[in-house]
């Protein structure tokens, strides 16, 4: 709580609750900082400069840990997250098969995993 925690602002609200499940229990912290962005992207670059902690999907960050220049912190916990995920595609055209099973796949693994 004592960290500059960099905060992701969608187009409503701050996300500044984080929430963290461990074998043990499930925490909601409030965090706070001196850097807000809208994009994933504007935050990833500013824990990459070293202005706070970031909060991201492992995809967004896998790259940076791996060349050393993002650390992981709290390993011990899950984050939780109710934000939403869209798949997005022209309503007009028909998908193409992989497409089709890609967004079945996805639709059917995250209801599992929620």
């Amino acid at each position: 709580m004592r960290h500059n925690c960099l905060v992701h602002h969608n187009q409503h609200r701050p996300m500044n609750e984080w929430r963290f499940e461990s074998a043990a229990d499930t925490q909601t912290i409030e965090v706070a900082g001196s850097f807000t962005a809208n994009g994933i992207e504007s935050l990833r670059q500013a824990a990459i400069a070293g202005v706070g902690i970031l909060r991201a999907s492992s995809f967004v960050v896998n790259d940076a840990i791996r060349s050393g220049r993002l650390v992981p912190i709290l390993k011990g916990y899950m984050v939780q997250s109710d934000i939403p995920i869209f798949a997005l595609y022209p309503s007009n055209r028909h998908l193409s098969p992989k497409i089709r099973a890609f967004i079945d796949y996805l639709d059917g693994r995250l209801s599992q995993e929620g």
